[in-house]
């Protein structure tokens, strides 16, 4: 057990007296309380949209009590100047930025790895019985009726009543799926509760984004030219723009049906199997939709991006306003 408390910590006689396995304990000394690095890490968080405007793509913030520093992750996308920039405009505690697309600590090993916290952009399945998996991606967590949390996905991802599981622990049942028309969009009961085991988090949080239990997504209709930041299973988080509205596509399922959707956004960006239901951020706290299809190849048995690549979402706007649910969702 590594504990890292403060010289003017009284608590840590007694915690060590209390402690029976003292050669089990590493301590160690931190200049700054707990306290005083998350009240910079909000700091940030409440920044993403004026850090994103300068260039500083922000996909997570976390304290390391390990080293006693706020960790800021910038995307590969960011700037030059970007970790400049943020080490200039934080200094009231020591600063340490992340250039990869890491998971915070205490939430997420990967993204296979994601409970108990529920949230966007993580892996989920379901175990089709004859020996197979259909895994997507993790939208938002979204509200409806008086409150509700649930969580939303790509309609093609799984059957109505369909049990979905986030890292092997059953979350819940598909209680809504739209796959046609102008949406594809379904809803996810999140009915798997047992708190004395596991507790779940439905704060709106989105894995690689800083926005985590600070700001609520909005759901927005993006227009051309708009900056769409994707977090999916499969690719991982890459950004782009969004190149076309109102497109219609011809999308063929599993079982080799023809499905037809209107009225999706096509992007600048990458999707691959497992990527559906991924959310697309505006790169702050807005999500512009959910990903639904995308170009790829197929490369020594496995898929890879296309050279030229796409995808395509329904906007969240018509995902909400089909599934009756609502963002922003304060739980």
């Amino acid at each position: 057990m590594h504990l890292a408390v403060t010289a003017n910590d009284t608590s840590v006689a007694h915690l060590l007296a209390s402690f029976p396995y003292q050669d089990r304990l590493l301590l160690s000394s931190a200049q700054h309380p707990l306290t005083e690095l998350e009240t910079e890490q909000h700091r940030v968080d409440a920044d993403l949209a004026v850090l994103a405007a300068a260039g500083a793509l922000v996909t997570e913030t976390y304290v390391d009590p390990k080293s006693n520093a706020l960790v800021v992750g910038l995307a590969p996308e960011s700037a030059s100047s970007a970790a400049a920039d943020v080490r200039q405009r934080y200094t009231g505690v020591p600063l340490e930025i992340a250039t990869a697309d890491y998971a915070r600590p205490t939430a997420c090993l990967s993204r296979s790895q994601c409970a108990p916290e529920v949230e966007g952009g993580v892996e989920i399945d379901h175990d089709n019985g004859d020996g197979t998996t259909t895994v997507c991606t993790s939208g938002v967590v979204a509200g409806q009726g008086t409150n509700t949390k649930v969580l939303l996905t790509a309609g093609h991802c799984f059957a109505q009543g369909a049990q979905v599981t986030d890292a092997n622990i059953p979350l819940g049942n598909v209680s809504q799926q739209l796959f046609g028309g102008s949406v594809d969009g379904e809803v996810i009961g999140i009915t798997f509760e047992i708190p004395a085991l596991y507790q779940w988090n439905p704060t709106p949080c989105e894995y690689t984004s800083a926005a985590c239990g600070q700001n609520a997504f909005q759901g927005i209709a993006p227009s051309v030219g708009a900056n769409d930041c994707k977090s999916d299973n499969t690719s991982g988080y890459s950004c782009g723009q969004v190149t076309a509205t109102g497109v219609t596509f011809n999308i063929r399922d599993d079982s080799g049906t023809i499905h037809t959707l209107t009225n999706q956004d096509q992007t600048s960006l990458c999707a691959i199997p497992g990527d559906s239901g991924g959310p697309n951020l505006d790169g702050g706290v807005s999500i512009e939709g959910m990903t639904s299809a995308g170009n790829f190849q197929i490369v020594n048995g496995q898929p890879v991006c296309a050279a030229q690549p796409f995808s395509s979402f329904t906007p969240m706007p018509a995902v909400l306003q089909a599934t009756g649910t609502y963002l922003p969702y304060h739980p």
